[in-house]
């Protein structure tokens, strides 16, 4: 195996790790808007709506983040034969 061959699988496993994550974050945040859309009312209805939003903020900055990171990596596999 040369050089090239490793480096590419290399970002290839990076890239199939990233793609995983960020579909997992895409979950976690539609199981949030899930759960606060399914509260309806009550004394904390208010806290658990916010709970609901800052989680799924927090999930969504995580995402960009990974998004953020693997851009090189997709950019590197496009442009030098991800598909080899």
């Amino acid at each position: 195996m040369t050089l090239r061959q490793q480096l590419l699988q290399e970002l290839r496993t990076q890239d199939e790790e990233a793609k995983a994550a960020i579909a997992k974050l895409e979950d976690e945040i539609q199981a949030e808007y899930f759960a606060r859309s399914t509260i309806t009312g009550g004394a904390f209805s208010t806290t658990a709506r916010n709970a609901c939003d800052n989680r799924a903020q927090i999930a969504t900055n995580r995402k960009n983040a990974l998004v953020a990171k693997n851009k090189w990596v997709s950019e590197m596999l496009s442009q030098y034969g991800g598909k080899e």
